[in-house]
């Protein structure tokens, strides 16, 4: 193999780790900020209970606080989600690809097949395919995560002004 080739391929496993531990981190990010989302929640939940007479909610009333509270969780699951399966739909036309990189067992025959196919394989073509793939995946949850943030922000905001509403309602 050449010198040449093997700085591509590097270059290639390099961006794909990087791709993955992008993937990762997205993923831990969304679980510990949801947390952190129904903790808050909690916590302002406990705070309106402090407010004296504060008014009782109708039931439209109740439905918003509902959709404030749990749409932003809703959003923070929905990152974890999409998986690599979701991305090769964009992919379609893959003529020199095998999708050796991650196998799907059902798609090799045998152990003969397999190693046929090894042999037959362009490593690079291979590993750019992937690379791609989580790449999709990765801006996918990046989107998602953001999409997540803005609408818990708005939900915390939201329910900022209503309890100071409710507090000067009292006065």
């Amino acid at each position: 193999m050449s010198d040449e080739t093997q700085k591509r391929l590097h270059f290639l496993y390099a961006s794909l780790k990087e791709a993955q531990d992008n993937i990762r981190t997205y993923d831990t990010k969304s679980q510990i900020v949801g947390i952190g989302f129904i903790f808050t929640v909690g916590m302002i939940t406990k705070l309106h209970d402090l407010i004296p007479s504060a008014p009782q909610l109708s039931t439209s009333g109740v439905i918003f606080s509902w959709i404030l509270m749990v749409l932003p969780v809703v959003l923070f699951a929905s990152i974890l989600y999409p998986s690599r399966k979701m991305a090769p739909s964009i992919l379609r036309s893959r003529k020199n690809v095998k999708g050796l990189f991650y196998l799907n067992p059902g798609d090799v025959e045998s152990v003969h097949s397999y190693a046929k196919l090894l042999e037959e394989m362009n490593v690079e073509q291979e590993i750019a395919y992937e690379l791609l793939k989580v790449s999709v995946l990765r801006d996918l949850k990046r989107k998602r995560f953001l999409r997540a943030l803005v609408v818990a922000s708005l939900s915390l905001i939201t329910q900022f002004f209503i309890q100071i509403s409710a507090f000067f309602a009292l006065l």
